[in-house]
C-alpha cells in the first residue's frame, strides 16, 4: 500500500512539474508598461499598451490605427515580444520609415517583419482616392516588404502614395480574378473591386442593380445573371467590405 501511495505522489509531483514548466513557457518575460509598444507574434501586429489591468492582462490599441480603439484586452503572455528583439526594433520609438513606392519616396510605418527573408513590412497611408472614404486613415492603405537597405529611418518623402494608374489597376484586376473570388463588382453601380472606391457603401444609396460576378446591369434584384439572382451576391472582400464595416454595416438601399 505504501508503495502504491508513493507511486501516486510521484505521479502528482511529475504532473505539477510539467504544469509549472508549461506556465513558465507561456509567461511574458518582461513587465508591461503603459505607452510602450510591443509586438504580438500570433497577430503579427504592433500594439501600444493603454492600461495594465494586472500582471497577466493589458488593454491596448494598434500602433498604426489613428482611431486608437483600446476596448480590447489580452492576456500578457509569451506571444508578446519587445520591439528591440525584432527586425523593426531599430526604428523605435516612432517606426517611421521612407521607402520607394509607386515610383516615389513615400512615408510609411514599419509594422511587421519576416524572419526567413529578413524583410520588413511597411504600411502606407491610403492614396487620395481611397482616403476620401477611409474613416481610420489607414484601413484602405497598402503595404510592401523591403530589406533594411531599402529603407530610410524617419519621414522624408510624400505623406501619401499617388493614386494608381490604369496599368496598376489592371494588374490588380488580373490578380483578383486569379484568386477565384466570385463577387468582384459593386452590386449598386457595377464598378470592379480593383477600381477606386465608389460611394455606394458610404451613402447607403442604391444607384441600380448590377451582377456582382460580371458587372452587367439588371432591371431588378430578382433578375437572374451568372446563374443566381442579382440580389444574392455578397460583397465580402476588398474595399467594399471595409467600407461596409466602417459605415454601419449597411448595404445600399
Amino acid at each position: 500500500m505504501g508503495a502504491v501511495c508513493a507511486g501516486i505522489n510521484a505521479k502528482i509531483e511529475e504532473v505539477k512539474k510539467k504544469q509549472e514548466e508549461h506556465n513558465n513557457r507561456h509567461k511574458c518575460k518582461f513587465e508591461a508598461k503603459v505607452g510602450e509598444v510591443y509586438f504580438h507574434t500570433a497577430q503579427r501586429c504592433m500594439y501600444v499598451v493603454s492600461k495594465v489591468i494586472d500582471p497577466e492582462k493589458v488593454e491596448y490599441y494598434e500602433f498604426d490605427d489613428e482611431s486608437k480603439n483600446s476596448d480590447d484586452s489580452w492576456p500578457w503572455d509569451y506571444r508578446w515580444m519587445e520591439l528591440k528583439d525584432t527586425l523593426i526594433g531599430a526604428y523605435a520609438p516612432t517606426f517611421q520609415v521612407t521607402a520607394d513606392y509607386r515610383g516615389a519616396k513615400v512615408n510609411g510605418i514599419a509594422t511587421d517583419f519576416e524572419e526567413e527573408t529578413k524583410k520588413i513590412k511597411v504600411s502606407f497611408k491610403p492614396d487620395p482616392a481611397h482616403q476620401k472614404y477611409d474613416k481610420t486613415d489607414s484601413r484602405l492603405g497598402k503595404h510592401e516588404f523591403y530589406v533594411t537597405s531599402e529603407l530610410t529611418p524617419g519621414h522624408t518623402g510624400a505623406e501619401r502614395p499617388r493614386n494608381r494608374n490604369a496599368t496598376e489597376k489592371n494588374a490588380e484586376r488580373d490578380r483578383l480574378k486569379s484568386y477565384g473570388v466570385t463577387f468582384i463588382h459593386c452590386g449598386s453601380c457595377g464598378i470592379g473591386m480593383w477600381e477606386d472606391p465608389c460611394d455606394c457603401y458610404v451613402n447607403h444609396k442604391r444607384k441600380g442593380w448590377y451582377c456582382q460576378e460580371c458587372g452587367k446591369q439588371a432591371s431588378s434584384g430578382s433578375r437572374v445573371c451568372c446563374g443566381r439572382k442579382v440580389a444574392d451576391g455578397a460583397q465580402n472582400q476588398g474595399w467594399a467590405k471595409v467600407l461596409y464595416n466602417m459605415y454601419g454595416r449597411k448595404e445600399p438601399v
